[in-house]
């Protein structure tokens, strides 16, 4: 009897005391990391700015004279959607774009881009459900038009600009490519098995080179688009705008 009613006892006394070591590693054992790594499932609003007009091609072959004519209608070209994926790292408050990537297309308008950037990031609140990040990108943005397909009926191929490119040239594009920098801010919901964010940013564009590609060769895009009123066009026909909005997934991976 003396027996039972020790180990009673011992159970009353230890018990307490393992229920309480469990009550303080459980509520942190539910809260979200500070560290991981992320999987970015995205939706891109990016802005476009240049020449509000309705501008045509004209190029005339050297060789035989043929005429390769398009119209380029970019009234109200303001923006572009895309989708794109990434994969980021979050690191206490320090956050790290290591690559994104999207593409896109409006109105015969095509577009592609590729980043990376780096920033912080903070816990809106205790349970570090809510989260701001705030980082600059750095990335490359490629701006296609397309301006037709084209048969040489003589058969002795286009000469452009001193090359012969052929009897056949298909999907003939204005290009833009451009190197720029967006601020961005971002403020994510970290739910169960999936995030949501939302983010905002402003574009600055820090370089771009128009031109004219036939595949083989490019000219100037002076020696082949011009206004209404025959005036070639010098620069900026499409360029990147001044805003960019996003909305994603993120999925997490714990380090």
């Amino acid at each position: 009897m003396k027996k039972i009613l020790f180990f009673i006892s011992l159970a009353f006394i230890y018990l307490p005391v393992k229920s309480q070591d469990i009550m303080t590693v459980l509520p942190d054992s539910g809260a979200p990391t500070d560290d991981f790594i992320g999987i970015n499932l995205m939706a891109f609003d990016y802005g476009l700015r240049g020449i509000n007009q309705n501008l045509q091609f004209n190029y005339i072959s050297q060789n035989n004279g043929d005429v390769m004519s398009h119209n380029m209608d970019i009234i109200g070209l303001n923006n572009i959607p895309n989708i794109g994926v990434g994969i980021d790292e979050t690191y206490g408050n320090l956050y790290i774009n290591f690559l994104q990537g999207s593409f896109g297309y409006i109105n015969s308008n095509w577009d592609w881009t590729l980043g990376i950037g780096a920033g912080g990031s903070v816990s809106l609140n205790r349970k570090k459900t809510f989260m701001l990040r705030g980082y600059v990108n750095l990335y490359y943005m490629y701006i296609s038009h397309n301006l037709g397909t084209y048969t040489d009926t003589t058969e002795t191929g286009f000469d452009i600009n001193g090359a012969n490119i052929g009897t056949y040239i298909k999907n003939l594009k204005y290009v833009n490519s451009a190197l720029c920098a967006s601020p961005m801010l971002e403020l994510c919901y970290r739910a169960n098995k999936w995030d949501f964010l939302v983010g905002v940013g402003y574009n600055f564009t820090l370089y771009y080179k128009e031109k004219i590609d036939f595949y083989r060769t490019k000219l100037p895009i002076e020696d082949a688009l011009y206004y209404s009123n025959g005036t070639p066009v010098i620069q900026g026909a499409i360029i990147p705008g001044n805003y960019i909005i996003q909305i994603g997934l993120i999925k997490e991976f714990e380090l």
